[in-house]
């Protein structure tokens, strides 16, 4: 587990005049990182790597991840660690983001609502069901509704299908798209100022080009933090996914944060593979804003960055060097340790011992997903290590 607390306090009153969004379309662009230059450059480096590799690499990266088989099944046997069975990986990195920062504490004995933004399968609303365990409570997912397979929704997860006090918010387009304005203002309507928690989860398949993850993913992010504004209660929680932080338009995202929120923290849960640029920012403490005045601002920013492919700025302010200097802190220790972690991968494909390796590997990643169960009060089996047989825990 990395965690980093942001401590950057911002008094910036957000108007129209604090955006300046500019996008671009073409595939071909020359937008050049604004922070972290050298760490940036030698991740670009080591990810044109991974490509060499592409077929391989997704099935060593399972080897290396030390939790990897909380929730993957482990070669030659037939189950994962967990005897938990929930719709994607993400449930397990929810549970360790909450109790690491005490997300939940202070809602004890009280009924809230949550509100789960670009969701589909469902794993955060899974986990946030399993930590209340509160039939009062109420829970809320949107997330884009398409017949393309590789954009998940919401048909697979049979758990959420039988908890009745989920609901699944469509908007006013009746598709969930987050990028469309009429939706927000959907959400203004039925929802504003009323959740305790908000998280977005969203994520792209990125495998085609890694290098172009960060700027492909700015939109939705942003997206989801404009939701997020209008959603969220006096005080609340939001819990959003980010990945690289290297581009002026992803600082802007962070920085936009600080103006809504007393404390940001930066976490990449152990849950979460080492070697992707996956990591959480975990807002506490909204600070209440004029949301009417804000809806006409944020429905003409979606409207203006929907149709486009790259958004590579969003703020109108430079940003402060207070600011830049810790994020390139947290880009330093966070970037090491995806450097290490893809290079191993690497050496490990191309090794002439493989196999055994791999073993060791497994037998060692096997106790430390053990470990993380017990310590995260997660049911699992206990493993006879040396004939992988799983035996019930008494």
């Amino acid at each position: 587990m990395s965690y980093f607390p942001i401590t950057f306090i911002n008094q910036n009153k957000i108007t129209d005049k604090s955006f300046k969004i500019q996008c671009i379309n073409k595939d071909d662009f020359n937008v050049k990182p604004e922070i972290s230059k050298t760490t940036f450059i030698y991740l670009k480096k080591m990810k044109k790597e991974i490509d060499k590799y592409q077929t391989e690499w997704d099935n060593i990266k399972k080897f290396i991840n030390p939790y990897e088989y909380i929730h993957t099944q482990i070669p030659d046997c037939k189950s994962s660690v967990s005897k938990i069975k929930p719709i994607s990986r993400s449930y397990y990195k929810l549970i360790e983001i909450c109790d690491y920062l005490n997300i939940l504490e202070r809602y004890k004995g009280t009924n809230i609502s949550t509100f789960h933004l670009a969701e589909g399968p469902g794993g955060f609303v899974e986990a946030m069901i399993t930590l209340r365990n509160n039939s009062k409570d109420l829970y809320y997912g949107m997330t884009l509704l398409s017949d393309y397979t590789n954009i998940p929704g919401w048909d697979k997860n049979n758990n959420l299908k039988r908890c009745s006090n989920f609901t699944i918010v469509k908007g006013d387009s009746n598709d969930g798209d987050l990028l469309k304005s009429c939706n927000l203002q959907y959400c203004f309507d039925n929802y504003k100022d009323s959740m305790e928690i908000v998280t977005g989860d969203g994520g792209f398949d990125f495998s085609i080009d890694f290098n172009k993850q960060e700027l492909l993913s700015v939109k939705l992010i942003l997206a989801q933090i404009l939701y997020a504004i209008i959603l969220q209660k006096n005080e609340g929680t939001f819990i959003i996914k980010f990945f690289d932080i290297f581009y002026k338009s992803t600082c802007d995202l962070i920085l936009l944060l600080t103006c809504f929120y007393d404390k940001l923290f930066i976490i990449k849960p152990n849950t979460s593979r080492f070697a992707n640029s996956e990591k959480y920012i975990v807002c506490k403490h909204f600070k209440n804003a004029d949301k009417k005045a804000l809806l006409p601002i944020f429905k003409s920013i979606l409207d203006n960055v929907k149709n486009t492919n790259y958004v590579t700025n969003i703020l109108s302010t430079e940003l402060p060097n207070i600011f830049t200097s810790k994020i390139q802190e947290i880009n330093a220790v966070l970037g090491q340790q995806q450097l290490e972690c893809i290079k191993n991968t690497l050496q490990l494909i191309e090794s002439q011992h493989k196999p055994e390796k791999l073993e060791q590997l497994k037998q060692s990643n096997i106790q430390k997903c053990i470990n993380w169960c017990i310590k995260f009060k997660i049911p699992h089996h206990k493993i006879i290590q040396q004939t992988n047989i799983f035996l019930e825990k008494e």
